[in-house]
């Protein structure tokens, strides 16, 4: 996409097909400082803050501010199944490889 394309210009002689403003970025990269991680098979969430230092500067102790938007979960019955097997598929599965093992 767009990100490969613009960044091949750092690496290779291509001649743009589109004329480009002068001084313009390259590349922005947005790297957030704070990430949600939720796992719904376990039902688990957690918080992960970062903290950024380049050029002798960081993000320590700086406010954190931003729009904040409340975690709203799914209702169970839109949960995604987590098994790609029938209850009891892989056992079967597992018992039938042993019996081909044992014969070689």
């Amino acid at each position: 996409g767009a990100f490969g394309y613009d960044l091949t210009f750092q690496f290779e002689p291509i001649r743009p097909a589109q004329s480009r403003v002068a001084g313009a970025r390259d590349l922005l990269l947005y790297l957030p400082d704070e990430l949600l991680v939720v796992d719904i098979h376990t039902r688990g969430a957690w918080r992960l803050t970062y903290d950024f230092t380049v050029g002798g500067r960081s993000s320590a102790g700086l406010p954190r501010s931003g729009l904040a938007l409340p975690y709203v979960p799914l209702p169970e019955e839109q949960l995604p199944f987590r098994r790609d097997h029938a209850a009891g598929a892989f056992a079967s599965k597992v018992a039938r490889a042993k019996k081909e093992f044992e014969a070689g």
